[in-house]
Parts: C-alpha cells; sequence; structure tokens
C-alpha cells in the first residue's frame, strides 16, 4: 500500500511539476522510479512503468533545450 501510494504521488509530479523543478530533483525521482519498478505491488509497478517514458521524454527534452541555448550541463545524462 504505502508503495502504491508513493507511485501515485511520483506520477502526479512528473504530471504536474515545472522541467527545472523536476531537474533540480533528478536524483531522488530517478531512485524512486527504480524502487516503484521493482516494487512488489504490482500496481506500483504497472504506475512506475507508466512515468518511466514520461521521465526519459523530461530528460531529453531538458537536455535538447539545454544545447539550443548553448549550455554544455549534462546533469540529465540518460541512465535509467
Amino acid at each position: 500500500m504505502y508503495g502504491r501510494q508513493c507511485c501515485e504521488f511520483l506520477l502526479l509530479m512528473m504530471q504536474l511539476w515545472p522541467t527545472q523543478a523536476l531537474e533540480r530533483h533528478v536524483a531522488t525521482v530517478q531512485d524512486a522510479i527504480k524502487k516503484g519498478v521493482s516494487d512488489p505491488d504490482a500496481d506500483a509497478r504497472l504506475m512506475s512503468r507508466k512515468y518511466v517514458d514520461k521521465f526519459i521524454f523530461l530528460r531529453l527534452l531538458f537536455l535538447i533545450s539545454n544545447y539550443v541555448k548553448g549550455r554544455k550541463r549534462t546533469s540529465l545524462a540518460l541512465d535509467v
């Protein structure tokens, strides 16, 4: 039950938070995704799989926007 609630919160966070806020907490979000995918609760794993794609998309979007702006920052390297 606890794992499912955390996954629900993370899914809402991924949908509602601006990309910049997620970028500041990328290590925590990434760790939560890894734990959610390996959760013993099948519903929590299902929810975690839903936001893996969204997380990867947001990271790619961030990397592309930084490249366009000429920044050298690569803190969101894909390692999910």
